[in-house]
């Protein structure tokens, strides 16, 4: 019987899973342009990873890239964190992980649904967790909220009221610079940037919440998506990839979110890689969403009017290039 396990951020999810696994001869293959506190969660809870490079057909983890590794790499029990990017859910993401699962029944996949549609009943039986988030800036944002539908039971939960906010934004003030400055950072894995308190609302309580916002959050996505794509699609990525937040492929995705900003509006790049902070190589695919992508907001952060104003001005922008 699945397990349901809430917790007030998805990440204290990932840490219970990951240390209720954890072994030397296992390392997890994770994709390379994934949010930079994922790989810190698995150092901190003192798992081997190594960054897989993404397809750019479903900007997803490479499933091929991992059986090769995989296939090279014996000597290890290998895992993967497969992250849905963008909220898209590939069609044949069933099929493949079977095949994976065929070729390595003894390794684990952490379906990582976190900026896809939340969920409370398990979308594929054979994945061994699924994460969802209503966090922050999430398809649903309701300020907090995360869960895992996990397969096998936890032999145990770690809760902990040790959690230092501060040292949460410090963290991520220092993944921000590291971007910037294009420099590698200390982490300090044994401060409390990591929220282990018990979940403030109840398994009961949740659906609801979800229910009762997700219809009104679809809904202005919809909205803003059609402003977006009507002044935008020469340079939008197809509709799949549009559940999230709005994304275009242009030729300098830095110039562009500068130019963005200096103009009174905001966008982001995610997810440029962070595989340099973790001492491994930024792969090609990963590389070239990094310099490419930008996400403009379709939530409560913009509005019809704002939302015609920026595609006006990348429009006017872009159309100069």
């Amino acid at each position: 019987m699945n397990q349901l396990l809430i917790a007030r951020r998805a990440s204290a999810v990932l840490y219970n899973f990951l240390i209720n696994h954890a072994d030397e001869a296992s390392v997890y293959l994770i994709p390379a342009n994934i949010c930079p506190i994922v790989p810190a969660i698995f150092i901190k809870a003192g798992v081997r990873i190594i960054f897989i490079d993404i397809s750019l057909e479903t900007y997803c983890i490479d499933w091929s890239k991992c059986e090769e590794w995989a296939n090279t790499h014996e000597e290890s029990i290998c895992h993967i964190l497969y992250a849905h990017n963008y909220g898209y859910v590939d069609p044949n993401f069933g099929n493949k992980l079977a095949r994976w699962k065929g070729l390595f029944p003894d390794s684990l996949v952490i379906d990582d649904r976190c900026l896809a549609e939340p969920s409370f009943l398990k979308q594929n039986e054979l994945s061994d967790i699924e994460l969802y988030s209503t966090g922050y800036s999430k398809l649903l944002e309701i300020g907090h909220g995360g869960w895992g539908i996990i397969k096998n039971q936890l032999k145990s939960v770690k809760w902990s009221d040790d959690f230092d906010q501060e040292a949460h934004e410090h963290l991520l003030d220092l993944f921000h610079n590291a971007l910037d400055f294009n420099n590698k950072v200390d982490v300090d894995y044994s401060a409390y940037w990591l929220d282990q308190r018990k979940p403030i609302i109840t398994a009961g309580k949740l659906p609801t919440l979800i229910k009762d916002g997700l219809h009104q959050s679809l809904e202005r996505k919809k909205r803003l998506n059609t402003i977006y794509a009507q002044y935008l699609n020469e340079w939008a990525l197809p509709n799949t990839f549009q559940l999230w937040r709005f994304n275009l492929w242009v030729e300098d995705a830095e110039s562009l979110i500068k130019h963005v900003f200096e103009h009174g509006h905001f966008a982001s790049r995610h997810y440029q890689s962070f595989a340099f902070l973790f001492d491994q190589k930024v792969p090609l695919n990963s590389a070239l969403l990094g310099r490419h992508i930008i996400n403009l907001f379709n939530d409560h952060r913009y509005d019809e009017v704002k939302a015609v104003e920026l595609a006006e001005l990348i429009r006017d922008y872009l159309s100069k290039k």
